[in-house]
Parts: structure tokens; sequence; C-alpha cells
């Protein structure tokens, strides 16, 4: 049910009311008409089904995904919309037909203008949907369909309705917006898939969706055949509640589940469209972005995001400041502990591959860094049972951490160093930007009171290797996590210089960078104070 295929899906609701106005008006069953209806619809669409076209998008793992999320969100939609217009039959069992058919004409008119305003506001205010559009109306459709089906008065209900139908129009935008993206992913992919093998997998997924849906409402109708003829007049079994409530909420949830694992969420999108408007088509982009396509996105990961992002609330202020036409770039942040890495994590408002300790990503070597951090564990519980739990937990932070694809950093010798930046360089003529987070330790910054630390300066080294390597300089922009205000701060970029000597210029990188953190980190200061 996206917004390109509405009119189609009204169409098939009018005929389906038809046919149950119809048997109610003759047979006195409405269900029996929604049967004769689905079961037609079952035939016809089998027949005029093929199987999936050979070399089209149905072999592009994304897409394969992608029409998993489409299918079971749009049969829960198709079966809610069925189960609301029963219910609605059913409500007042004592009333003649055409009352009951004047009340449902009330409510779809209600819910069908408040379908056609908030779509014309969406199409008119926002231009960009992806992953986050999806799942926020998802999560709203959830929420509204329990609370329409159990509200006690009638007023209550029809406000319900209406969150309810924003959310399917909120649902069916997002699926639509990242359904065109497809075209430019074809472009991508390596079997170099056009428009035209866009438009024949969709038909083929819209009949498939359209089998699939209509058989699951073709088995509640068969359901409630059964039962009725058994049931007092106005008796609503529990079993047919259960499925009014239960069974579309359960379809909603898989394609949530798909679509927490689907990679074209903001970040990679972004990352595809700067490679598809850039003039430098490098071929290390496209393979990159080929690898990102190819693989399902860590379920673990997008979940864990998804329950920190309530506990770590902040305002992003300076994309402004933000230059994609000149990425890749270096985004350096403040440490903080964990605090500067989770936060940038969650609001970093563009993709990245990060900097990490190697120590972090290794579990043996992580179960130690977690056992000198959090040394209070072993005290409290004993050593055994605190290294079982620090080894766990490593566990968890180590297969977290690797999600993120990061280049580690291994602190030693020069060579370790430089396999460090052959991996940086890479990542970056792969398009990737870079996130770290260069502060000293307290024991070597020798500021144990300061809110910023002073920087290692070795990560500025980067910006002469890339210049090298593409002739183009690389931005650094500062970023600072504040915990006071709850604001993810992004400052202005400093390029690297070509003007300078590579000791000097790398030199006044980190001393611009510095500068302009300890500025933000003044103005925070001063607001708070106010």
């Amino acid at each position: 049910m996206t917004i390109s295929n509405i009119t189609t899906s009204l169409i098939r609701l009018f005929i389906m009311l038809v046919c149950m106005f119809t048997t109610d008006l003759f047979l006195s069953n409405p269900y029996f008409g929604a049967f004769l209806f689905l079961g037609a619809e079952i035939v016809i669409v089998g027949l005029f089904s093929s199987r999936p076209p050979v070399g089209s998008f149905q072999s592009v793992p994304s897409y394969h995904l992608f029409s998993q999320v489409v299918l079971f969100s749009t049969a829960a939609m198709e079966l809610s919309v069925m189960i609301m217009i029963s219910r609605i039959l059913t409500a007042q069992p004592g009333e003649t037909w055409w009352h009951r058919y004047a009340v449902m004409g009330v409510w779809m008119i209600v819910v069908g203008t408040a379908a056609l305003i908030f779509r014309r506001f969406v199409q008119g205010k926002w231009r960009k949907f992806a992953l986050a559009e999806f799942m926020i109306g998802a999560l709203l459709w959830v929420v509204a369909e329990v609370l329409m089906l159990r509200s006690a008065g009638t007023l209550l209900e029809l406000v319900w309705s209406i969150v309810w139908i924003c959310a399917i129009v909120l649902v069916s935008a997002a699926l639509d917006w990242i359904g065109r993206d497809f075209e430019a992913i074809g472009f991508i992919d390596s079997h170099d898939l056009g428009a035209a093998d866009l438009r024949e997998s969709n038909r083929f997924q819209q009949r498939r969706t359209q089998l699939v849906s209509a058989g699951i409402m073709l088995m509640v109708m068969a359901l409630w055949l059964w039962l009725k003829p058994v049931l007092n007049q106005g008796e609503q079994p529990r079993i047919l509640f259960l499925l009014m409530v239960n069974l579309p909420l359960l379809l909603m949830l898989i394609a949530i589940g798909y679509a927490i694992r689907f990679p074209l969420d903001h970040r990679n999108r972004e990352k595809l469209m700067n490679y598809l408007g850039s003039k430098d088509m490098r071929p290390q982009v496209k393979q990159s972005l080929q690898r990102m396509l190819g693989h399902h996105a860590p379920f673990g990961t997008r979940l864990i995001c998804c329950l920190a992002l309530p506990w770590f609330r902040h305002r992003v202020v300076g994309r402004e400041h933000l230059k994609p036409e000149h990425y890749p770039s270096v985004f350096v942040c403040n440490h903080g502990f964990l605090y500067g890495p989770i936060v940038a994590s969650l609001y970093l408002p563009t993709y990245f591959r990060p900097w990490i300790h190697d120590r972090m990503l290794n579990e043996d070597k992580a179960t130690l860094e977690l056992a000198a951090s959090f040394p209070w564990v072993r005290r409290l519980i004993g050593r055994k049972a605190a290294m079982r739990i620090y080894r766990f937990f490593a566990h968890l932070v180590v297969k977290l951490l690797l999600s993120f694809r990061p280049i580690p950093v291994v602190r030693g010798t020069s060579h370790d160093a430089i396999t460090t930046f052959d991996h940086s360089l890479k990542a970056l003529e792969e398009g990737d930007n870079l996130l770290l987070f260069p502060e000293k330790p307290k024991r070597l910054a020798n500021q144990p009171g300061a809110d910023l630390r002073n920087f290692y300066t070795g990560f500025a080294h980067l910006g002469k290797l890339y210049y090298d390597a593409t002739q183009r300089p690389l931005l650094f922009y500062p970023i600072y996590s504040d915990h006071h205000t709850r604001r993810f701060i992004i400052g202005e970029p400093v390029p690297y210089d070509t003007t300078l000597p590579p000791r000097d210029s790398k030199r006044a990188i980190a001393e611009q960078l510095q500068a302009r953190m300890e500025a933000m980190i003044a103005t925070t200061t001063k607001e708070k104070n106010l």
C-alpha cells in the first residue's frame, strides 16, 4: 500500500465493499461478499502472476530485504483496514443495515479526508524519506492500532483512527521513497540494472504482495464465516478479537524486524547519492557501495542504537557547516570516556568509519580493559564472577564495535602507526568519512580538571597522505558532545594547508581544531551559567 498504489488499493476496497453490501442485503451476511471478492482476487491475480524476472532486482540482496518489508507491512495495513470495517459492521448488531453502512461511510470519509490532508503535508514538507521515517510510521501505527481497537468511546476511537491512517500514509511515503532509490542502486550494482528492470521487479512484487495480503484476509474471513453461525447475535469470540489485534501487529513487527536489517539508512543513502552526484566516480567507492548494499545491516547494532537514543537525547547544532560535496572528510570529536563516542555514533549526521583502539576489538584484550575501567565489580562480587561478567560484556562490545567497520588503532611501533594510516587512506579513497577521538589520556595530558584534554597530532598526517593520493585537500571538522546542554555541536572545518610544510600543516590542524573545540566549550559554559 505505497502512495503510488493507493488508488489501486482504494478501488479494490470499494469493490469489496460493494460485494459486502450486496451479500448483506440479500443474504444478511457481509462477510460472504468479502470472502467471494478475496477468493476471486486470488484466482485472477494468480492467473496473471509470473515467476520473478531473471537477472532483475530480485537478485539484489538489499532489494529482496526491501520486498519483505513491503510484503509484511502492506499485509498488516490492508488486514487492519479489513478488520476495522468488519468491526464497524458488527459493532451495533441491533441496528438496520443502512445504519451500519452509514456509520461506516462517515468513518471512511473522516479517515480518508485525514489521509489526503496528511499526504499533501508529507509530500509538500518532507522531501526525503528513508528507513527512519518508516520505523517512526510503523511504530506509530502499532500504537494507534492497539488503542483504536481497545477504545471504549466512539470519539476516542475516531481520534486514534486518524492517527492510524496518518501512520499508514507515513509508512507508505517512506516505502515509496526507498523504492525509488533502487533505480540509483541498480546503477551501481554489478548487473547495471535500470529503470525498466525496476518497474518489472516492482510489478512482480506488487502481485506477490497482493496475493499474500488477500490470502491472509481470506483465512480470517473463512474463520469468521465458520464461527458466526454458532454464535449469538452480537457476540464476538475471543479468538477473533485476538486475531483482530495481534495478527496485523505481528505482521508489522516482522516488517520492522526486516527493516532494521535494511542497509540503506540515512547515512548510507547519503553516501550513495554523493557518489552519483559527484564527477569523481572512483571504482573504489563503487565497490564499497556494492559491498554495503550486498550485506544486511547488523540487527543488534540498529536495535541497541534505537534503545540508546532516549537516554542520550541531543540537539545537533552546526549542520550548516557540513560540506558533503567535499567528502570524504575527518571528524574530530572529544572523548569524555564513553560519552563522546556514543553520542557521535548516534548523532553524527553522515556516514563514517571510526578509529577504535585495537584493544577494544579483541575479546581478550577488551575483557582486561573493562576490568581495569570497572574495578568495583571485582571488589563487589569477587574475581571469578567479575571476570565472567567482564567477558560477557566484552563479547557484546566487540561485536557492536566491529559492526561499524572500524579502523584499528595500534599504539606502539612506527610500523603499527603506518598500518593504521594505510587502512585509513584506503577508507578515504573508498569515500568513507573518518571519526577520530584524539584526546590524550589524563596521565599524559597533564590537565586533570580540563573539559578538553590536549590532542595527539599524528592523526593530522592523514591530510598529507590524502592530498598525495588524490591532489585534493582534506577537511577536518571539530565536533563537541556537551553533556550539560545536551548538544552535539559541529564546527567549521579546518582544511589541510598544502602551502605549509607537512610538519607545520599537521601541527596547525591540531591546534586549530583544539582552539575551535575550546571555543565551543566556552560558549556552552557561558550559556549554561546564564
